[in-house]
């Protein structure tokens, strides 16, 4: 795990920045919430599945040793806090372009290319989320509507750091002619990731709405400008 670690450092420093000047417009409105969050929706439900043609033994042992329960739902109950009941017919046109090329190389990937996103996707909820995560989220004021369930990875989230670092050490161990793709699918994997975050939306209604507004007065102004100077000539 180490080793995988250690091939995202930097990617994984430029997404962090990248979501930490993204998130607090993000966190202004719970559309632009559910558009980020619908993304890593659609690749994880995928994930779980059961229906990618690359799975193979490595896949499988690694989601049996993470003994996780599946995160995809956590994801499903947030949007349909988020957009209401008929949450799932809205997800198509909140899929971006470069998640559904993510989601359609998933599909052709091949057993060590998904434990290689399996890491990504999975890493980021069991590494950096959990109930202390989830109790700061609770307190921004645009999403109090959502029961953030998708920081509900598992009761005991020391044990499941530690499961998930096991499992990846015993991956590398169990299939050591493996290693060099398994970190070189993981880095892919992370800019993949790093392209979805660069492209969700940021930008709430009202903020778009105060630019156009300032633009057409800014507009006018100039106009009524331009008319006095004409006229005083």
């Amino acid at each position: 795990m180490d080793a995988m670690m250690s091939s995202i450092r930097s990617r994984h420093s430029r997404g962090n920045m990248i979501g930490f000047l993204k998130l607090p417009l993000i966190f202004t409105s719970p559309t632009l919430y559910a558009g980020a969050i619908a993304q890593f929706y659609l690749l994880t439900l995928l994930l779980e599945s059961g229906e990618l043609k690359g799975e193979g033994p490595m896949f499988r042992k690694l989601k049996e040793d993470l003994a996780l329960k599946p995160l995809a739902p956590g994801y499903a109950s947030d949007l349909s806090d988020l957009l209401g009941p008929s949450w799932s017919a809205k997800l198509q046109d909140l899929y971006l372009p470069v998640t559904l090329d993510y989601a359609s190389q998933l599909k052709s990937s091949s057993d060590s290319s998904l434990c290689s996103a399996l890491f990504i996707l999975y890493g980021a909820l069991v590494i950096g989320g959990g109930r202390s995560t989830q109790k700061r989220v609770k307190k921004v004021p645009a999403l109090r509507g959502c029961g953030h369930v998708l920081f509900d990875v598992d009761e005991d989230m020391m044990k499941a750091r530690g499961r998930f670092r096991k499992a990846f050490d015993e991956l590398v161990r169990d299939n050591p002619e493996e290693e060099e793709k398994l970190v070189k699918e993981v880095v892919r994997w992370m800019g993949m990731n790093n392209k979805v975050v660069m492209g969700i939306k940021c930008t709430p209604t009202w903020l778009k709405t105060a630019v156009l507004v300032t633009v057409g007065a800014g507009i006018a102004w100039i106009a009524s400008r331009r008319v006095k100077v004409v006229g005083g000539r």
